[in-house]
C-alpha cells in the first residue's frame, strides 16, 4: 500500500517537520491564526498525526464553555446551546458541512453519478438541512446537564481520530477537480492510527474508564460502517465524508457516553 504522506523524503524528515505539520493540522482544522508556514503536497495526510490533539485542544475549550456558563445560570439548556456553537465556531463549520452534503447526497438519489453531483452543489438540499437539524438538536440534548467532564472533552479526539483512521482505510472517488480529500484519502499512514488507538486505549486503563472504552469501540465500528455505506454509495469517498463522519463519531460517543 504506497502512502504518500510519507513519500516525500525519509522518516527522519517526517519528525524534524513535526513543528510545521502541527501548524498545518492547528489551521486546517480550527480558525485560529498561527504562524506562517509552507504547505507541501501530502501534509494534510502527514499533519493527521496531531488531528486527535487538535480535538483535545477543542474538547477542553467546549467543557470550559460549558462548565464556565453552567455556574452562572440553573437553566441547563443554556450552556448546551452556547457550547454547540461555540463548538461550531472552533471547527468553522467545516465537518457540518459535509454531513449535510453527505445527507444530500446519500438520500435524495439513488443514481450514484447524481449523487457525486449533488456532493460538488453549494446549495443545501431539504435532506441536508434535516440531517444539521437532528445532528445539532443531538448534540445540545447529549451535552444538555452533562456531569462528567470525559464526554464532552474526549467526543471531539475520537472524532478526529475517525478521520485518521478513514483517511487510512477509504480511498477517493475519481474525479475531474481535485480536492483536499484527495490529498488525505488513503494517504495516512496506518500506523497513525494505530498510535492513537494505544493511546487511547492506555488512557483508558489508566483511568480505569472501561465504558468509555467500549463507547469508543462502537464508535469506530459503526464509523467504519458508515465509511464503507458511503463507498459503497458515491464508489469512494471525498472531503465532505470525511467531515461527516467526525459529526456522526461525536454524535455517537456523546450519545453512547450519556446512557
Amino acid at each position: 500500500m504506497n502512502h504518500e504522506g510519507l513519500k516525500d523524503g525519509e522518516l527522519g524528515s517526517f519528525w524534524r517537520n513535526l513543528p510545521r505539520l502541527f501548524w498545518v493540522a492547528l489551521s486546517f482544522l480550527t480558525p485560529f491564526l498561527t504562524p506562517r508556514h509552507e504547505y507541501r503536497s501530502g501534509d494534510i495526510a502527514r499533519s493527521s498525526l496531531f488531528f486527535p490533539f487538535i480535538g483535545l485542544f477543542i474538547g477542553v475549550l467546549n467543557y470550559g464553555v460549558f462548565t464556565g456558563l453552567s455556574r452562572f445560570t440553573a437553566n441547563t439548556h443554556l450552556p448546551a446551546l452556547v457550547t454547540v456553537v461555540v463548538w461550531l465556531v472552533l471547527t468553522r463549520g467545516l465537518h457540518l458541512d459535509g454531513w449535510a452534503d453527505i445527507c444530500d447526497g446519500l438520500f435524495a438519489t439513488r443514481d450514484r453519478d447524481k449523487r457525486r453531483k449533488i456532493l460538488k452543489d453549494s446549495h443545501l438540499g431539504t435532506f441536508g438541512a434535516a440531517g444539521l437539524f437532528f445532528l445539532l438538536i443531538w448534540k445540545m440534548m447529549t451535552i444538555d446537564g452533562l456531569s462528567s467532564p470525559w464526554l464532552l472533552i474526549l467526543s471531539p479526539v475520537v472524532g478526529r481520530t475517525v478521520a485518521v483512521m478513514i483517511g487510512a482505510f477509504f480511498r477517493p472517488f475519481a474525479r475531474e477537480e481535485k480536492g483536499l480529500g484527495e490529498e488525505f484519502l488513503g494517504k495516512v499512514p496506518p500506523w497513525i492510527f494505530g498510535f492513537w488507538m494505544i493511546v487511547m486505549i492506555g488512557f483508558f486503563a489508566w483511568q480505569g474508564k472501561l465504558f468509555l472504552f467500549f463507547a469508543t469501540m462502537v464508535v469506530f465500528i459503526l464509523s467504519y460502517l458508515f465509511g464503507k455505506m458511503m463507498e459503497r454509495s458515491f464508489g469512494g469517498l471525498n472531503g465532505d465524508a470525511i467531515g461527516a463522519s467526525i459529526e456522526l463519531a461525536e454524535s455517537l460517543f456523546l450519545g453512547i457516553g450519556r446512557l
